[in-house]
């Protein structure tokens, strides 16, 4: 399975995350925009996980799954151009 197919599988539980409004808002209702942010989350987790020396992440991890939707959100809040509450769902 890809690896967009991974993050595609989490996509239901961060557009979850997201009430209708903040999604119209924020993405235009383009789930493109959620795509990129599980993407961008990844290549992040991967960067944090690197120096304690783990290369392969599992996606059917349920921490993993968390961290990557909290910090998914952080990039989606930060396409807004919304830093504060950014930082607010990096927390």
């Amino acid at each position: 399975m890809s690896l967009e197919n991974l993050l595609g599988n989490l996509l239901p539980e961060l557009r979850k995350e997201l009430k209708d409004y903040t999604f119209e808002t924020i993405a235009s209702g383009d789930e493109e925009v959620l795509v990129r942010a599980l993407s961008k989350a990844y290549i992040w987790l991967k960067a944090k996980l690197k120096p304690c020396e783990i290369i392969s992440i599992n996606l059917e991890d349920e921490v993993i799954k968390q961290a990557l939707i909290k910090r998914a959100l952080y990039e989606i809040y930060s396409y807004a151009e919304n830093e504060e509450v950014a930082r607010d769902k990096a927390e």
